[in-house]
Order: C-alpha cells, then structure tokens, then sequence
C-alpha cells in the first residue's frame, strides 16, 4: 500500500510538469513567429543595404569602330585596317580610367533610375499576384496562406523599393578600362549613322566607341579621330595627325598616346627641355623634340627618356618622372669636350695616310685632337704599302712610327682590298647582263614552243646556252667576291696592332 502511495504520488507529480513545458514551448514558438513576422522585413533591408556597399560599372569599355578610308586610293586602303590593329595594341596597355564628377553623376543616376524600376516592377507584379489569389477558388485555409505568404513578400518587396528610393547605389571611381570584346578578336564594328551613336553604345554594351578617317593629303596621310561617349552622349575629343607611309608605326604611338591620356581621366602632365648651347638636339623618346628649346610638349604621366646632343660637348642621357597636371622644366648645360693635341710622324720620311678609325684625316706629318681619356684607333699607310695600326690612350703629346713592311710576298692590305672590290664589281656588271640575256632567251625559247616553226629553233637554243653560259659566268664573279672579301677581312683583321703607351 505505501508502494504503491508512492508511486501516484510520482505520477501526480509528472502530471503537473507537463502543462508547464507545454505552455513555455507555446511562449517560444509564438515568440518566434513575431520575431520572423515583424523582424523579417527589418532583416531583409538589412541585408538590402550590405548589398549596396558594393560598387556597379566596375568596368568601361571601348569600341573600335572600322576607319573611313574612302579618301584613300584602292591599294592603301589595307592601311585602315592597320591603325586600327595597331589602336587595340597600343590601348591594351591601359588599365583603368578615373571618373569625372559628370560622367560618375551619369551612371550614379542611371542605376538609381533602373533599380528603382526593377524594385517597382517586382511589387507590382507580386501585388498584382495577390489580387489574382481572390479568383484563384482555393479553399478559405489555403487561401489565408496563399496571402500571408504573399503580404510578407510585398512587405520585404516594399522595403526594398523604399530603399531604392531612399539612397543612391555606389558607383566605382575608377573603373578597369577594357576593349570590346570583337576588337580584341579583330573585329571593327561599322560607324553608326548621326543620331544613332547612343543607341549604338546600349546595343554594343559599350561606353564609348572611336572612330576616324584615313586619307591622303599631298602624298602625305591624314589621320583624325574622334572619341564618343556615353555619358556625355557626344563626341568628347578629336585629335589628328600627318605622316608619311614610313612614319606610320610611330604617328600612331603618338596618336595612341595623347587618346590614352583622355581615356585614362587623368590630367596630361607636359615637358620643356632647354638646352645649352642653343643648336643642342633635343630628343624625347627618341622623338625629335627641337633644338635648344623643345617647347612645352603634352605627355602622359610617367617616365620620359631625354637625350641632348651637340657637336664638341659630352652627351647627356636621363629619365624624367611626370606628374599629373603639372608642367616639368629641365635645364641643360652640356660640358664642352677639351681636346688635346696630338702630334704624328712617321720615322722613315715618306709621308704616310693616317686614318682615325675609318675616317681619313690626312698625311704626316699631322696633328690629331683627341678625346682625353678615350681610347682611339689609328691606323697609318703610306705608299710603299708599309701599315701601322695602334690605339691611343692620350698619354703622350707626341709620337714618331716606324711602319711594318708588307707580308706576303709584297702584297699590301690596299692590295687585297682591291682585288675584293674588283671582284665585287665584276658580279655587278655580269648579273644585270646575265638577267637581261635570260629573259631574252626565254623569250626565244618560248616564241619556239608557242609557234613551233623549225626556222626558230636553232636561234632559240643559241639563246638558252648564252643564258646558261651568262648565268654561270655570273656564279663564278660571285663565288670569287665571296672568296677575296673572305680573304680581306681575314688581312686585315691580321695586321699587328700596337698601344702606344
């Protein structure tokens, strides 16, 4: 009895804690529901503003349209289609661009306007979607459901509307500069017609395309272009340029580099190089940029090569660093180079020809001004064909030379050279006449077949072995140049040369 006392009173007891848990789990669950009723739009314009903080238009893109070179005669219309393959070269070094206030305004605006027409779409379409549930004829439980499902998307959907319309989306300052797609695959795209340019950049997916026309201006080439964009919806910038055919790799470098400059959105920095003395040649990137005073040169930001030459004075070379929007002058005073004399005699008496590298400098006696501290190669001859080559070092005033007699059996370095330029212009003279006699034999040897009268055949095999013998003679001119200029350069690499210390 008292077992079993004790047992209901256990089980009394179990009975008293279930309605507990029961109505704290009803509490949680019903907390719950509130929470993801009321909280869940708060939730989702939450995470509707984390999504802003990243940026749109993180990219801007060019097209290259084809070039217009009606302007150009048939044959160098192929010359079009070479700027602008040489354009996607030159701009596929250019990485990003800096946004204007204007332009960043335009696509601020533009994706403010398109989210905000996305966001009201989405609600009407999702309200239209619950107007459409009262003529669905689902039960009344399904029904309740259907809306309170629906009445949360319209509430996140309205929130975000709301936050639309509330702040403006982030645009990227400075966007990655890329060419379109078919320009890089060398496709150009023809020039819209007037009027149609902005309609050209939605359908392309561009924001700005270039266009320009090639023509010929006095045997000279002509080429302008100009850039169109999309913010501005107008052309922007125009450029030119006249060159000749040989010039065009360089036009186009120079062409390229003022467009990057524009494309890039950073202002040109510029360059004035003056000189002294004042007939001092001015080179820019191995530009010619002037004399004395190069003028104020536009460049892009970055580095610069100056070279400064001048006849008599020491040559100087050195980079410049470019800043953006700002002018750079540089001042030049070349140092003159002091000479210093150098007196040359032969021991023997008989004048000899003295030669300064290969330069001839006239007969011993002579004074030569030479470079201090630079070595020079001299080289003397007189005309028993007795030679002397050494190098100078500066080291003394003055020098009286003993010539060294010719080798092999009296022939003279100017021996050899002579009979390499003998052969070299028996060649010249037997391979233009070995030319001509081959086309006329082939003639004769044609006007045979062709006619196949038997008159003829004697004449044209006369012809065909003249050209055989022609072409042989020819060969074996040739196969002597080789041979003496063989010879020529093996002498004369040979000859004793001493340093005069």
């Amino acid at each position: 009895m008292r077992g079993r006392t004790t047992a209901n009173k256990i089980l009394s007891g179990k009975k008293n804690v279930l309605p507990l848990v029961t109505v704290t789990g009803k509490i949680l669950i019903l907390a719950g529901l509130c929470f993801f009723i009321f909280c869940r739009p708060l939730y989702a314009r939450a995470s509707l503003e984390m999504t802003e903080d990243v940026p749109l238009y993180t990219t801007w893109t060019l097209c290259i349209t084809s070039f217009d070179t009606s302007g150009l005669s048939p044959a160098k219309r192929i010359m079009g289609n070479l700027i602008t393959r040489n354009m996607v070269d030159e701009l596929s070094s250019l990485d990003a661009r800096v946004r204007s206030p204007e332009e960043t305004m335009y696509y601020t605006e533009y994706a403010w306007n398109q989210a905000r027409l996305e966001a009201g779409q989405a609600l009407k379409k999702k309200r239209d979607e619950r107007d459409a549930l009262f003529f669905s004829g689902d039960t009344e439980w399904n029904y309740k459901n259907k809306v309170k499902k629906i009445d949360n998307e319209i509430k996140t959907l309205e929130a975000k509307y709301e936050l639309q319309e509330s702040g403006f989306p982030l645009v990227a300052g400075n966007p990655n500069f890329a060419l379109a797609q078919q320009n890089l695959s060398g496709t150009f795209p023809p020039v819209p017609m007037d009027g149609m340019e902005y309609s050209f950049c939605k359908e392309q997916k561009i924001d700005g395309f270039l266009t320009g026309t090639i023509s010929e201006y006095y045997g000279r080439v002509y080429a302008a272009i100009r850039l169109y964009t999309l913010y501005s919806r107008s052309y922007v910038y125009e450029d030119f340029i006249l060159f000749s055919v040989e010039d065009q790799q360089l036009a186009v470098s120079g062409l390229a580099s003022r467009l990057k400059a524009v494309l890039s959105g950073i202002e040109p920095s510029a360059i004035i190089v003056k000189a002294e003395p004042e007939d001092a040649l001015i080179l820019l990137n191995n530009t010619y940029a002037g004399r004395g005073n190069s003028g104020e040169r536009d460049h892009s930001p970055g580095t610069v090569d100056v070279e400064v030459f001048a006849d008599d004075h020491r040559n100087k070379k050195f980079q410049v660093d470019l800043v953006s929007g700002e002018l750079a002058e540089v001042f030049i005073n070349l140092q003159p180079i002091m000479y210093e004399a150098f007196d040359l005699d032969t021991a023997g008496g008989l004048a000899a020809s003295v030669y300064l590298g290969s330069t001839f400098m006239g007969k011993t006696p002579i004074t030569l001004n030479i470079v201090p501290d630079q070595h020079e190669y001299i080289t003397m001859e007189n005309e028993r064909g007795e030679t002397i080559s050494f190098v100078y070092n500066g080291s003394t005033p003055s020098a009286t030379i003993a010539l060294v007699p010719p080798k092999d059996n009296g022939k003279t370095l100017e021996d050899y050279r002579k009979s390499f330029y003998g052969a070299y212009g028996r060649f010249w003279i037997t391979l233009p006449l070995a030319v001509i006699i081959n086309g006329v034999a082939t003639a004769s040897v044609d006007a045979y077949n062709y006619s196949g009268n038997a008159d003829t055949y004697d004449s044209a095999v006369t012809a065909r072995n003249v050209a055989i013998g022609s072409i042989v003679v020819a060969g074996g001119f040739l196969v002597e140049t080789l041979i003496r200029m063989g010879i020529y350069l093996y002498k004369s690499n040979s000859e004793d040369v001493t340093t005069i210390k």
